[in-house]
């Protein structure tokens, strides 16, 4: 090749090398980006981020449930009054924030969990479990199971890996005449399925439920006929007896006129009709005046309504399939509802 060609051959080439270069998108992970936190997140007034982390995922709803997953931890864990978390894990409901913060790599999970842990304890906060290390699968995926991950350009994500060496744990709360807190906390390395993390990133997904009263008068037909084909059944609050009565008394009708409108918006639609009670006094006297109040609302919608009776059935369990604690009264005023179960 004669030099003159050669030459003209090195300058397309570096033409075309600097133009793909330019044109080409920069693959990068994300602590490589600006720590800027997720529009419209925000921390959660009773505990601030660890020093510059910033809020790669959130969500914020003002009712919902969330299991802290203690029984995956082993019972030496944490103290004999909760024990009888460990066969299904502490269920809770309320007010629910969710955030997933991204912590510089420079600190370790210990660092961070100690600083979390000492944080919560000087807000009078009472931890009720911890694990450090050794966070099985099982783990993880009770914790992170259901969550929509997603990040601020709306990319969805399968799901998130965590390092199980470096897994640390707690949960904690308080309590507080409106209602108890509960912060589940978890900090290890991680990454996000397809590689976006490589090595492993310290993050932290802390999730904070505050027990608050459930809105009784926000029931629409919708949202039941939604619960009722995804869970199977619906929970209906906002019926209302007076004490040790199966009697309906009339503040009740706004929700019973919604329950007959789901009915004959759903013609093909067939329930069991259960009633359920807190766990004060006898358990057989709850059972049955759960029963009854469960007739008393059949009745009501077969006599009021029309709702054809072969369409409808009712039962009472009393306490025995309880929503929250029975230790607080916000979580017997959980337990008492009446669901609607799908034959």
């Amino acid at each position: 090749m004669c030099k003159s060609k050669r030459k003209l051959f090195s300058t397309v080439l570096i033409t075309t090398v600097l133009i793909f270069m330019f044109l080409t998108p920069v693959l990068t992970f994300p602590e490589d980006t600006p720590n800027k936190d997720v529009t419209g997140s925000r921390d959660h007034p009773l505990i601030s981020r660890f020093p510059g982390s910033y809020i790669r995922f959130y969500e914020s709803k003002d009712y919902d449930e969330f299991t802290l997953p203690l029984n995956k931890l082993n019972k030496a864990e944490f103290g004999d009054k909760y024990k009888e978390f460990t066969e299904k894990g502490l269920r809770v409901e309320g007010k629910m924030t969710q955030n997933f913060y991204v912590v510089p790599k420079k600190h370790s999970t210990l660092k961070i969990f100690r600083n979390y842990e000492q944080a919560l304890k000087g807000k009078d906060f009472e931890i009720i479990a911890r694990k450090s290390g050794g966070v099985d699968e099982g783990f993880r995926y009770q914790l992170y199971n259901g969550i929509d991950f997603k990040d601020a350009s709306e990319t969805h994500f399968e799901g998130v890996w965590a390092d199980k060496e470096s897994g640390r744990y707690l949960a904690a709360k308080l309590s507080q005449a409106e209602g108890d807190v509960y912060i589940s906390l978890f900090t290890a390395k991680h990454g996000f399925y397809g590689g976006k993390w490589p090595d492993g990133q310290p993050a932290v997904f802390q999730v904070i439920i505050e027990e608050t009263n459930l809105e009784t008068d926000l029931i629409n037909v919708e949202s039941v006929m939604q619960d009722i084909n995804s869970k199977g059944k619906a929970a209906i609050y906002g019926i209302q007896f007076d004490v040790d009565s199966a009697e309906i008394k009339e503040e009740s009708e706004p929700t019973i006129n919604k329950i007959a409108e789901l009915l004959k918006e759903n013609p093909d639609l067939n329930l069991n009709v259960v009633g359920h009670t807190d766990s004060t006094g006898n358990l057989d006297y709850n059972i049955d005046l759960s029963e009854r109040r469960a007739e008393s609302l059949v009745e009501f919608l077969v006599n009021n309504y029309n709702i054809d009776q072969n369409r409808l059935n009712s039962f009472g369990v009393g306490p025995l399939a309880p929503k929250a604690t029975n230790e607080t009264e916000n979580g017997r005023a959980k337990n008492r509802r009446v669901e609607l179960v799908k034959k």
